[in-house]
């Protein structure tokens, strides 16, 4: 039986689209996986868009702290889909957490 692996993906532009997407499809293209992601939280600036992005794409959780979200003893994996400039931060405190 492959391992849930839970997913906080933080950013929600084209690339939280597009990784949105692959998440949903990643079965389909590869059918003994070890591990499956499972869609946990999702984080946006914004409530109101945070929310309707995380209903859209079938993300479990909403969040507007990307602090919280990436200490969060709930998350295995941190994907950071944020413009480059912006990832250390994040990246940073995903590392410290684990």
């Amino acid at each position: 039986m492959a391992k849930a692996v839970n997913v906080a993906l933080i950013g929600q532009g084209f690339m939280g689209r597009t990784h949105s997407n692959a998440y949903l499809k990643v079965g389909k293209f590869f059918t003994d996986l070890p591990a499956v992601p499972v869609m946990h939280t999702s984080y946006g600036m914004k409530t109101e868009d945070c929310s309707a992005f995380t209903s859209r794409w079938g993300w479990k959780h909403c969040s507007t702290d990307w602090e919280k979200t990436v200490r969060s003893d709930e998350i295995d994996l941190v994907d950071i889909v944020t413009p480059n400039f912006m990832h250390m931060p994040p990246a940073l405190a995903a590392l410290e957490a684990k």
